[in-house]
């Protein structure tokens, strides 16, 4: 009997020890979900996103059928040799045309990367982007999803620079963000938004991001 009672307590030992230790981690895996979201409004690479959107929010995309994100109408200039470019709806194929040199530098027609939404330029693939001006045009298709109907275009500036930050991948947030701060000061909104994205895609699980971009994707492209 006496056996049996030692017995059953140390079920109920272990039992207590599990159950406290499964509350215990439970604990830790909400406190480190609400750290994430906390980071997702404030401190992250997505809360440097918004804080774009709201300089540009409404510029530029009413009587448009395409919505240019990057370049666009009131920042169309990089100082980088690979920005990104970002775009809302998916076209049939997107043409980088140098007005300078009257050519077609690049044509992009792979779906996977039209329907992303976003394209790194990459200067050592494709060949440099000199100083200079350009036009990102795009072919749009219909409501069928097939048909080409009409093509939209914007004209953008390359100004290189001698300052290597504006192609640097920020190895942390911190430096993220103290590049983002550096280029939003100096109006280079378009490069601040490529330093931030280029962190995020590059060093980060741009997956676990990936919902709160096409939010800001579609804040920035409301009419």
């Amino acid at each position: 009997m006496f056996k049996t009672v030692l017995l059953i307590a140390g079920y109920l030992l272990i039992y207590s020890t599990t159950s406290a230790l499964a509350q215990e981690q439970q604990q830790i895996d909400s406190l480190q979900v609400a750290t994430k979201v906390a980071a997702t409004k404030g401190d992250s690479v997505t809360g440097l996103v918004r804080k774009i959107i709201d300089k540009f929010k409404g510029d530029g995309t009413r009587g448009e059928e395409f919505c240019f994100i990057f370049p666009r109408k009131k920042s169309a200039m990089t100082h980088s040799s690979a920005p990104i470019f970002r775009w809302s709806t998916i076209p049939e194929s997107l043409v980088i045309y140098s007005l300078g040199e009257e050519r077609e530098i690049l044509k992009i027609k792979d779906e996977k990367i039209l329907a992303q939404r976003f394209f790194i330029y990459d200067p050592v693939k494709y060949g440099e982007l000199t100083n200079g001006e350009y036009e990102l045009r795009v072919q749009l298709l219909g409501n069928d999803g097939e048909s080409v109907v009409e093509m939209d275009s914007h004209i953008f500036a390359v100004k290189q620079e001698t300052d290597e930050t504006y192609d640097r991948i920020p190895n942390s947030l911190e430096e993220a963000h103290r590049l983002f701060d550096g280029f939003y000061e100096r109006g280079d909104f378009w490069d601040a938004n490529t330093v931030a994205l280029r962190y995020l895609i590059m060093k980060e699980d741009f997956s676990v991001w990936k919902q709160e971009i096409d939010q800001a994707r579609q804040l920035f492209c409301e009419d």
